[in-house]
């Protein structure tokens, strides 16, 4: 229950104010009750405290991509590549901000990055196909919609994904 951990959390840094990692696990808790914008506030301290703190990056990127500031979440992501250019979460983060900033194949450059790193990546094989879609490469964004329900049978997104790129082909009997 994040209410203990919440706690727990709190504990710590009234111990040790100064440790990032405990700012970002509270923002993460936060986050998972819906406090978004104290959440923020929890990551955006853990990087005043650790610039370099990786998941902090990560956490605050996400999070500024769901609130559509693609421009902060593009330099996030690519200060998280730059520390950690072996994570594949940071190049599918960064390719997720190209994408809604309209950058799409640098995107999908992004995207397949993630997916040398880590194949079975469900959210990169969504992400490609939406850039290759993007870019009119249908049959090949179809192969991607299809390689992330194999990874995961019952992804809503890739379905609906998937559904529409049949129905753009004409095949509407699949």
């Amino acid at each position: 229950e994040t209410g203990d951990s919440l706690a727990t959390v709190r504990q710590a840094l009234s111990v040790a104010p100064e440790f990032a990692a405990a700012h970002n696990l509270l923002g993460v808790l936060l986050a998972a009750q819906g406090q978004r914008s104290a959440a923020v506030a929890s990551y955006v301290e853990a990087l005043r405290l650790n610039p370099a703190q990786l998941e902090a990056l990560h956490n605050l990127a996400a999070a500024r991509l769901e609130e559509g500031a693609y421009r902060e979440a593009l330099e996030l992501g690519q200060r998280a590549v730059e520390l950690a250019p072996q994570r594949p979460d940071g190049h599918y983060n960064l390719g997720y901000a190209l994408f809604e900033s309209r950058h799409i194949e640098e995107s999908l450059t992004e995207f397949r990055r993630a997916l040398e790193l880590w194949p079975d990546y469900v959210l990169a094989h969504t992400g490609s196909a939406n850039a290759l879609r993007a870019l009119g490469h249908t049959a090949e964004a179809e192969g991607h919609a299809e390689a992330a329900l194999r990874l995961e049978p019952n992804r809503a997104e890739a379905l609906v994904l998937l559904g529409e790129l049949r129905a753009e082909q004409g095949r509407f009997a699949e």
